[in-house]
């Protein structure tokens, strides 16, 4: 059986009305039927989930674009809020959209319950139009998105910016980053796009050496007292370093997070949606939770980093957590198997990381500036 869901993903919409041309969702659908899930199907998955929580369940609004089915967000709020106090549990809701779907109605929604939002945009309008466009063909996909957050500034609510990097924006990185923090975010999520073939070497090469120096900037902002937007591979060093934590995944799929797609269909995470070998059942089957779930359940905690041939011997496994189940699927044709470009960026950033950190970290005023640095992510 699976540790204690935290997480769950709910695909309220397989459907997009963006086309961006590094979509892992195939364009919303994730190679499955174009649709949007109903009431029924949100009720029973929230039912079977919530006895398998936590003390506190996140819902997280996901698609293709959850806000294409605003009329379910809000039923999902209204019944999560009611089957929560029924369970003695806590419900916190979090949403993540293309930005270019907001009326007033939904903001004040969102105000009203959603403690925060995490919004996709590449960087300026040049890089970001690049990738993506609307799907009947327009372009100023970004001017929409900055309209978007302009108005989650205005009234307040906590947002995040996630990017992703191609190949053809490898070398516009830290421009982009740069960019995006000015926009006003919490946080800046850099998250390059590998999926199945490797990068070029010329590309591959921009994208280590503009990461490592994005980390080693948050974290010169840190010693120094700032709160930097980026920095995510930075705090996974610190969490070693500073408080000593080993990492053995590179994430809680299928342990304490699931996704349920729009049909019913749940899997470890959304990343997993449409590929059948990790499904692990469906909500409205009579006996779910059951033998298939503990079968993947127990697949995705067994690939450990003390497990994966390529991970044992590393010595920042402990670090890196693993290169995500997707990726190496996609990339090497099992989730065990990590991709060479994964583990040469994994290595090479914590490495230079750790050599900053550590003489930062051995000074009394330095190891508590990481250390409040950590305790207030």
């Amino acid at each position: 059986m699976a540790d204690r869901i935290r997480n769950v993903y709910l695909v309220l919409s397989q459907k997009c009305n963006l086309t961006c041309s590094y979509c892992y969702a195939q364009g919303g659908d994730f190679g499955q039927e174009s649709r949007l899930m109903d009431a029924a199907t949100m009720k029973r998955a929230l039912d079977r989930i919530a006895a398998l929580a936590d003390d506190t369940l996140v819902v997280s609004f996901f698609g293709g674009e959850p806000l294409l089915n605003f009329g379910l967000m809000k039923e999902t709020v209204a019944y999560g809020n009611e089957l929560a106090r029924k369970q003695g549990i806590q419900l916190r809701y979090a949403l993540t959209t293309n930005g270019t779907v907001m009326t007033d109605e939904i903001l004040t929604f969102i105000k009203e319950h959603v403690p925060h939002v995490a919004v996709s945009l590449d960087g300026t309008a040049l890089v970001n139009d690049r990738e993506r466009q609307f799907r009947n063909g327009s372009r100023g996909v970004h001017d929409s998105v900055v309209e978007t957050i302009g108005k989650l500034k205005e009234v307040g609510i906590r947002f995040g910016i996630r990017a992703t990097v191609t190949e053809r924006n490898a070398g516009e990185l830290a421009v982009a980053a740069k960019y995006l923090a000015r926009l006003g975010p919490e946080s800046v999520r850099m998250a390059p796009a590998f999926r199945g073939e490797g990068w070029t070497d010329h590309a591959f090469g921009q994208l280590e050496s503009s990461l490592c120096a994005l980390e080693i900037d948050a974290l010169e902002q840190i010693a120094a007292g700032g709160d930097p937007t980026t920095g995510e591979r930075l705090f996974k060093v610190l969490l070693n370093v500073v408080k000593g934590e080993r990492r053995s995944h590179p994430c809680a799929a299928g342990m304490g997070v699931v996704a349920v797609a729009a049909n019913g269909d749940v899997y470890p995470c959304d990343h997993f949606i449409g590929v059948e070998a990790f499904c692990m059942g469906n909500v409205h089957d009579e006996e779910w939770p059951g033998e298939r779930f503990s079968s993947v359940c127990g697949r995705m905690k067994s690939n450990s980093v003390e497990h994966r041939s390529r991970c044992r011997q590393c010595s920042v496994r402990h670090i890196c957590g693993g290169e995500c189940h997707v990726h190496s699927l996609l990339s090497q044709g099992d989730i065990e198997t990590a991709s060479p470009q994964h583990c040469a960026l994994a290595r090479n950033l914590s490495r230079q990381l750790l050599d900053k950190v550590i003489p930062i970290s051995s000074q009394p005023a330095g190891a508590k500036r990481l250390r409040d640095y950590i305790n207030g992510a």
